[in-house]
């Protein structure tokens, strides 16, 4: 048996009892997460803001983490080391006691996150856009378009502090670009535009 850990988006693209019909038809075990990982994350977050003297950025995001790396280290905003939710989900189930010795794939909404996370060589864990999962499996599944992203704007709109939100890449490279961050404490950045559901792992893009 192998073991498989399903994105949120992908989870919200397809109805739960075809999804589990193709994975059961070709040997895969859905596994969930026991931690609340986004609550975790987001407590680190606030934490920083809490602390920082200057606007701490949202990295959650594979494609903006790259982003501020290569073009804005130093230029007067913090760039958390904070991996992806999705990494510290990954983290939990590769470590898991029970699953040791079992082969274990985490599907990604985007080629970015498949690459950072087959970079961490967890044990016995692949990490694989579900673009690509579906045409190794040579399957079709009938999804449904998303109206609105499974992980939206606004992970940070408790936070008692000023928090910016930036989503789609033209938006968040001219916010960057200009610089002005103003009295911002906690800058919310989102490549895919209104939330994580339009990468390259889950569409068409032919």
């Amino acid at each position: 048996m192998r073991y498989i850990w399903i994105n949120p988006v992908v989870d919200r693209m397809y109805d739960r009892s075809c999804l589990h019909l193709l994975l059961q038809k070709h040997g895969y075990l859905r596994v969930e997460c026991r931690e609340n990982w986004g609550q975790r994350v987001l407590k680190e977050y606030k934490r920083l803001a809490e602390s920082s003297q200057v606007p701490v950025a949202d990295v959650r995001c594979p494609k903006v983490w790259k982003l501020l790396e290569e073009r804005y280290k130093g230029n007067g905003i913090l760039i958390p080391a904070i991996e992806p939710i999705l990494m510290h989900c990954a983290r939990e189930i590769a470590g898991r006691e029970e699953l040791k010795g079992k082969a274990k794939v985490i599907t990604t909404p985007c080629e970015i996150l498949a690459d950072i996370g087959n970079k961490a060589k967890l044990p016995e864990t692949r990490f694989v856009s579900w673009k690509q999962f579906l045409l190794e499996l040579g399957e079709r599944l009938e999804s449904e378009k998303l109206e609105s992203s499974p992980i939206p704007p606004g992970f940070f709109q408790n936070l008692q502090c000023l928090v910016v939100s930036i989503t789609g890449e033209d938006e968040v490279c001219s916010y960057l670009k200009n610089g002005d961050y103003g009295a911002a404490r906690m800058i919310e950045l989102l490549w895919c535009r209104d939330g994580c559901h339009h990468g390259d792992g889950v569409i068409d893009l032919e």
